[in-house]
């Protein structure tokens, strides 16, 4: 049950939730990706990630391993360096950690039910994540209008030698 309750996850928010990371840290850092890109490092990015959740041999192992595909997928696809790639997605997954953090404490609160109790993990988890990628797009969407930008990652010439 557990594999197949993970695999529906993985189709239902695993592709919208990479695109919606991928989206935001380049947009934080002033670099528009274009929605095509993002959706093919998703889409090539998403047998990893199922593998790596089958595979996990510790919490959060499924995490890292997308996270370093992500960054070398940016690398070879979108022709970004390193620096560029890391810095985005990683930035992204920072801002997203405290909001799956609220996401399921708000839901344990609603529903008068413990973090730690097993029906978070079982009903909850597909509303918690649609939350969860409705809440990115509109971060997102706040900076794309505020034009809010963390730094603009074009210009990396404080992080290299002169």
């Amino acid at each position: 049950m557990e594999f197949f309750q993970w695999e529906m996850v993985s189709i239902i928010a695993g592709i919208p939730l990479v695109v919606g990371i991928l989206k935001l840290g380049f947009k934080l850092f002033n670099e528009e990706l274009e929605l095509k890109k993002a959706l093919l490092i998703a889409i090539i990015n998403f047998p990893i990630f199922l593998l790596a959740r089958i595979l996990a041999p510790f919490t959060g192992f499924h995490t890292l391993i997308t996270h370093i595909n992500l960054i070398i997928l940016s690398v070879f696809l979108l022709k970004y360096d390193f620096y560029k790639s890391a810095i985005a997605t990683l930035s992204a997954k920072i801002i997203i950690v405290p909001l799956e953090s609220f996401i399921v404490v708000l839901f344990s609160i609603i529903f008068d039910i413990s973090t730690s109790e097993e029906i978070i993990d079982t009903y909850f988890v597909i509303p918690m994540n649609i939350l969860l990628i409705l809440l990115i797009w509109v971060l997102y969407a706040t900076i794309d209008y505020y034009k809010f930008y963390v730094m603009n990652i074009n210009d990396l010439s404080l992080f290299r030698e002169k």
